[in-house]
């Protein structure tokens, strides 16, 4: 976190930061900890929920909601400057079945590209196409393993309170690490004008909450993720049910026909994975601007830009400077007099 919030000081005031001191920033967020934890939990295991529909094993490692301020000095044009920056930072560790297999299956494939196996065995391993010969060897049907061991030896004594992204390091099996912050706040100042700026800061971080309209527009926007994700994980998952079918079609031939057929397999598999991959950045991406509250714009040099969700339209003039437009759109023989390029929204 220290270098998360760092990094966005630096990035807004184009100084290199020293940091001094740390605490508590007195956001709602931080004033609702336990609140926003728990909210965050829910919405993740709604997620949860649909992968363990279709017999995917999800599981939480390890979670955290912080709300985190630093001190940290600079240099600004000579003069020293202090800077107060702060986020409501949170995260979670999961172990997801569906991302261990991609990756047994991925790492098979390049065993088989480099000519170390030519027979079925790195497939019946991981995979799929794997999970299902080893249920139909077992006798057992739509059961999730275990989750793989991990290599990593675990600690032999967890504390109460994990440090968030080990959980692996105490022997929780983790795949997915996410983190990020649900809002970022920064104040800087003159060294003399500290307390000042400090007031001010506090005042501001401790009443900010979302408006009402834009908290409503919030909601809509995550309903609407969770509906597309919805749809597409069945579909993923009916593409995956076809793969199957075919699959057990082809069984009796794997014998004779097992160099051709390999490739085939494979080649569908890596498919489905790199389908299933995509949907999940997807999903991951469409999360995070609903949580900052923001939408993505392409800008004319190829560079994508972020403003906030609440703005009707965006402008970059011939600086590069962002101009978030609340309203009506501006007249277009004012917009090509301060040479301002209308950005539109990225896919």
């Amino acid at each position: 976190p220290e270098e998360y919030i760092k990094q966005y000081a630096e990035r807004i005031t184009g100084a290199k930061m020293t940091a001094t001191d740390c605490g508590k920033l007195p956001s709602y967020f931080g004033k609702n900890l336990k609140s926003y934890h728990e909210y965050m939990l829910r919405e993740y295991q709604t997620l949860f929920d649909i992968d363990a529909s279709f017999g995917t094993y999800v599981g939480t490692a390890n979670s955290t909601c912080d709300a985190i301020l630093y001190r940290f000095t600079c240099d600004i044009q000579g003069e020293e400057y202090v800077v107060l920056a702060g986020a409501d930072y949170m995260g979670i560790e999961y172990y997801n079945q569906a991302t261990a297999m991609g990756t047994q299956a991925v790492d098979g494939l390049k065993n088989l590209i480099k000519g170390e196996k030519r027979d079925m065995g790195w497939f019946m391993k991981g995979g799929l196409v794997g999970q299902m010969m080893r249920d139909k060897e077992a006798g057992v049907r739509n059961q999730a393993p275990a989750p793989k061991p991990d290599p990593k030896p675990a600690k032999t004594e967890v504390p109460d309170v994990i440090p968030f992204g080990h959980a692996r390091d105490y022997g929780r099996p983790t795949e997915v690490i996410e983190w990020g912050s649900n809002g970022k706040y920064a104040v800087a100042a003159p060294l003399s004008r500290e307390r000042e700026a400090a007031q001010i800061f506090m005042q501001f971080v401790g009443t900010y909450h979302m408006d009402p309209a834009l908290a409503e527009r919030y909601s809509a926007l995550k309903q609407q993720r969770r509906q597309s994700n919805l749809q597409e994980t069945i579909r993923l998952h009916n593409m995956v049910q076809q793969k199957q079918a075919e699959l057990r079609q082809q069984q009796a031939k794997l014998s004779a026909q097992l160099a051709q057929n390999s490739r085939e397999i494979s080649d569908g598999l890596m498919d489905s994975w790199n389908k299933r991959s995509a949907a999940q950045s997807r999903m991951s991406h469409n999360y995070s601007e609903a949580i900052r509250g923001v939408d993505s714009y392409s800008t004319p040099s190829g560079s994508t830009i972020e403003a906030s969700v609440a703005a009707d339209y965006v402008y970059q003039d011939r600086y590069g400077d962002i101009i978030e437009v609340h309203g009506p759109d501006i007249d277009q023989s004012l917009a090509n007099a301060f040479d301002w390029t209308k950005l539109n929204r990225s896919e």
